[in-house]
């Protein structure tokens, strides 16, 4: 007599989304195409994978790359149901450019990004960047759907105007942290669990009640790779 037990089954569309979860776009890219186009089942979940993750070519002259973010971007625009699958968003810098050469533009549509990466390959001013971008950029930190902020290599950022934000996880490296003499932002980010702190030739020094004062319930705060935990 055969046993007939009852077992959970996944609605098709989360089968897919695991399995297509598993092809990198970076990587395999044509893939992911071309199974958005063979049937209707298969349309969302590839634009899922497709659009999860943002990261514009580093140099201009990668002409590949900038033509596939191109053609996202001008989706995006066209299909704006398309910009709400972007959970990653990685802009990556050489020396002092911190204005990205594309995407600017389609920054402030983005609204359900979780994990924001702003690196500079050498040292970047913030204070040489675009206004333009400023402001794109400053639209998806005070996202509510961001969870972790990295920035590395950046001086001269203004990590007071970070706040109200809703991230929980902020790491910084090589950043040079200057909050000594400086006014406490009025809305400090209440919602910061976990910071990181790697900054540029810097003890902790008098900064350690500053970053505190700035992050209130702050869980855990990693210095230099030094864990420190705050008690009450």
């Amino acid at each position: 007599m055969l046993c007939n037990h009852s077992t959970p089954k996944l609605p098709l569309e989360l089968l897919l989304e695991e399995v297509l979860s598993h092809i990198d776009p970076e990587i395999d890219l044509a893939t992911l195409k071309a199974l958005s186009t063979t049937c209707r089942a298969l349309l969302s979940p590839c634009q899922r994978q497709l659009f999860a993750k943002i990261a514009p070519p580093v140099y201009t002259t990668n002409a590949p790359r900038r033509r596939d973010l191109l053609l996202r971007q001008l989706l995006m625009e066209s299909s704006p149901h398309l910009a709400t699958y972007v959970r990653e968003v990685r802009f990556k810098f050489l020396y002092a450019n911190l204005s990205p050469v594309v995407f600017t533009d389609i920054l402030p549509i983005l609204h359900n990004v979780e994990i924001l990466f702003v690196f500079c390959n050498g040292t970047g001013n913030w204070l040489r960047s675009t206004a333009e971008w400023q402001a794109a950029l400053f639209h998806i930190i005070r996202c509510p759907s961001l969870k972790e902020l990295h920035l590395s290599y950046i001086t001269d950022f203004p990590i007071p105007e970070l706040s109200p934000s809703c991230f929980n996880v902020l790491k910084l490296r090589g950043i040079i942290i200057a909050l000594k003499g400086r006014p406490v932002p009025p809305l400090p980010l209440s919602s910061l669990r976990i910071l990181d702190v790697t900054p540029w030739r810097q003890p902790l020094g008098s900064n350690f009640r500053s970053l505190l004062a700035i992050a209130p319930n702050l869980e855990h705060l990693l210095y230099h790779g030094a864990l420190y935990i705050k008690t009450s």
